[in-house]
């Protein structure tokens, strides 16, 4: 997964030493994921980022929303 440009958020300006903030979250509800024969599998937690100044955004579902996955998710919507 890669970041895609979100326009409509709201854009953050960088702060005075250049940096720009960065938000993460679980958002809301959970989404159901199927299995091959359109069984629901499991609900999946939706982890969303979005940097404020640029407006780009990342997304991803995960299984939980454990310490593991939450630190995963980081991990590769910064190496995306």
């Amino acid at each position: 997964m890669t970041w895609a440009h979100a326009p409509s958020l709201h854009r953050v300006p960088p702060c005075v030493h250049g940096y720009t903030v960065m938000f993460v979250d679980y958002a809301g509800r959970t989404v159901p994921i199927y299995g091959a024969t359109c069984e629901e599998a499991y609900r999946a937690t939706l982890f969303v980022g979005a940097l404020g100044a640029s407006g780009y955004a990342y997304a991803e579902a995960m299984r939980t929303a454990s310490l593991p996955d939450w630190l995963g998710s980081h991990v590769r919507m910064l190496e995306s």
